[in-house]
């Protein structure tokens, strides 16, 4: 058996502080990728609902406020696919233009620009996104923030760091 020193008290643990629902500042820290989506990963390519996301890596850019600055949040856009064809939102909008719309709204948000049939999101582009409290998928008991992708992103007109890498250093 090893024993380790954990240089800290198992018994005296702080949980988590939630950011309260807000609008912040979020910047790309990663070249975004395009994988697949969990039913995809799951049950395979020929899944109902499988298909692919854009993965956009960002974290909180507010260095004003320590306890937000650097909180990292996953930005997931869904790429249209052939089984989108004859589905619809609940709210009535077809499966294929409601992710469509999603991925315009990002690139507007980051870019400036929204439009045409191709996207680029990079490192360092920044954009104010909607970060709201919600249970957690893996433990009702508990509240986790996330960006909430329905209310959309807007455009970040505020001071810009020199780089990525200068924002939490």
């Amino acid at each position: 058996m090893a024993t380790f020193d954990v240089n800290g008290d198992l018994d005296n643990i702080q949980e988590a502080v939630l950011l309260p629902n807000d609008d912040y500042a979020v910047i790309i820290t990663q070249d975004p990728v395009r994988e697949p989506n969990k039913v995809m990963r799951e049950e395979g390519a020929d899944a109902d609902k499988a298909g692919y996301n854009i993965i956009l890596r960002t974290r909180v850019y507010d260095p004003e406020v320590p306890e937000a600055h650097g909180r990292m949040f996953t930005i997931y856009l869904p790429l249209p696919n052939d089984t989108d064809e004859g589905k619809y939102t609940p709210q009535g909008q077809a499966a294929k233009d409601s992710k469509l719309d999603r991925i315009k709204n990002a690139a507007g948000a980051f870019s400036g620009d929204g439009s045409g049939t191709v996207v680029n999101f990079e490192a360092g582009m920044m954009a104010v996104a909607k970060v709201i409290q919600k249970v957690d998928r893996n433990d009702s008991s508990k509240k986790v923030n996330e960006i909430n992708a329905f209310a959309g992103l807007t455009e970040y007109e505020g001071p810009r760091p020199e780089s990525v890498m200068d924002a939490f250093s």
